[in-house]
């Protein structure tokens, strides 16, 4: 019975004390493991925040980056643009006194160029059997040309030179050609000889007959058949069909006008 009591007392003992040390755990756990805990997940996401901002701040600093990469081009390109606007407004400027200068001169040259389609049509005049066709085209041609609005000055002035130039040059080069003439009323095709500006000589195609232009008479006129050789001479030289010699033509008297 004594053994007994005591048995109850250890367990009661032992309630008694086992009580109080849960009741310490629980409170242990409550006050210590629980704010722990929780520091660590509010850590974890402070961490987590920070990294979060700091890639977005990452972010933000290259599009800013971009956008004051972007603005120093347009600084660039504003200055750039504003520069070749000058160029482009002095050379406006350039262009439209050029252009002044270029209506004084038209004013100018028309007259001029007036006077040089007179005087080719004087001289077409006054030598109406030197290539009458070739030259009559050309004069016709410069006439058209001159009467066009749609044609500016310089190609005027330059198609007026040309002109001018081929009849100068007619004095100062021989030529053969091939053309219908007129003598002694029957009309016939001949090979010209021309001799500059200074003479005109025919010869038949079969080369039995000859002639020359007579200037004072506006006509052709026959030679005597001994002036043959000497033509049908220049005219194979012209040709390089022979090589150059001496030629006795009958030039006679030269005409001034």
């Amino acid at each position: 019975m004594i053994q007994r009591l005591k048995n109850i007392t250890v367990y009661l003992m032992a309630g008694m004390l086992a009580g109080p040390a849960a009741g310490l755990a629980e409170d242990f756990t409550r006050k210590v493991e629980k704010p722990i805990r929780e520091s660590v997940a509010i850590r974890q996401e402070t961490q987590q925040a920070t990294e979060s901002w700091q890639a977005e701040k990452e972010k933000r600093i290259a599009a800013y980056e971009a956008l004051e990469t972007r603005k120093a081009d347009l600084l660039a390109a504003r200055t750039a643009g504003q520069k070749e606007l000058e160029r482009q407004r002095a050379r406006n400027r350039d262009l439209a006194d050029q252009l002044a200068k270029l209506e004084a001169i038209s004013r100018d040259i028309e007259p001029f160029l007036e006077e040089t389609h007179t005087r080719l049509a004087k001289l077409l005049k006054q030598e109406p059997a030197l290539l009458p066709e070739e030259r009559g085209q050309r004069l016709e041609r410069l006439q058209a040309l001159l009467q066009d609005p749609a044609v500016d000055i310089g190609e005027k002035y330059r198609k007026a030179m040309e002109a001018f130039f081929i009849e100068a040059e007619y004095g100062n080069t021989v030529d053969v050609y091939q053309q219908p003439i007129t003598v002694e009323k029957q009309p016939v095709t001949v090979t010209i000889f021309r001799l500059g500006r200074l003479a005109l000589f025919y010869q038949s195609m079969d080369a039995k007959s000859c002639g020359y232009y007579d200037r004072g008479a506006a006509r052709w006129l026959p030679l005597e058949n001994r002036h043959n050789r000497a033509i049908r001479a220049a005219i194979e030289i012209v040709r390089k069909q022979r090589p150059a010699e001496m030629v006795n033509l009958p030039i006679g008297r030269v005409v001034a006008r």
